[in-house]
């Protein structure tokens, strides 16, 4: 069953879904990146699809780039506001 994520790399956020591990999946993504990037938290839900969609929807205005949420009341991103 896949797993639905949630990892921090510094202020940044980011919300998705894997098939595989999520220790992979990280360690994929750390791949070319300087900053360490931690799980947050993870889930093993059925209905993981309409979960992420959810998740994304809440935190769609907090969007910087590539499926990348800023931390909710960071005031040092302008594209955010």
């Amino acid at each position: 069953m896949p797993y639905l994520y949630v990892l921090r790399c510094n202020e940044h956020y980011k919300i998705g879904i894997t098939k595989t591990s999520v220790h992979k999946r990280v360690a994929n993504m750390q791949t070319g990146n300087p900053f360490p990037i931690e799980i947050v938290s993870v889930f093993n839900v059925e209905n993981y699809r309409y979960v992420e969609k959810l998740a994304y929807s809440e935190f769609m205005r907090y969007l910087t780039s590539r499926g990348w949420h800023i931390e909710p009341g960071n005031t040092s991103c302008t594209k955010c506001r």
